[in-house]
């Protein structure tokens, strides 16, 4: 599959047309990604600099996106590796997503949305 691959932290991520497509066990699913936000959380893990980020390469960066999952739905989903063409996500990390709503802007707008949201809510008690 095609994906965006870390081989080195001290390097961007490079293109690779031949990545392998991820394993999934009994608790994912696999989707197919059409979109993925270029976060600072993604950059983060791109250059291992991101204090969540695992450091064990090759990775795939992209923490979260838009994809269809194997029933043709599309949603909104959480996880690792979302700069592939695929990626395996821990059943129930996702949002259903109308089907007529654009991909890039779903997968843009999510994470300042939901990090303007959970400040409002948990900080400022909204």
């Amino acid at each position: 599959m095609k994906a965006s691959v870390v081989r080195d932290f001290k390097q961007g991520p490079q293109y690779e047309k031949n990545f392998s497509e991820p394993n999934i066990d009994e608790n994912q699913v696999m989707i197919d990604v059409t979109a993925s936000a270029l976060t600072n959380r993604a950059r983060g893990d791109a250059t291992g600099t991101h204090y969540a980020a695992e450091g064990i390469l090759p990775m795939v960066p992209g923490v979260d996106g838009v994809g269809l999952l194997p029933t043709g739905e599309k949603v909104f989903f959480v996880g690792n590796g979302g700069f592939a063409e695929k990626v395996a996500i821990k059943k129930g990390h996702w949002v259903g997503v109308p089907m007529q709503l654009d991909d890039q802007k779903i997968a843009g707008m999510m994470n300042p949305a939901l990090s303007s949201w959970m400040a409002l809510k948990y900080r400022a008690h909204f």
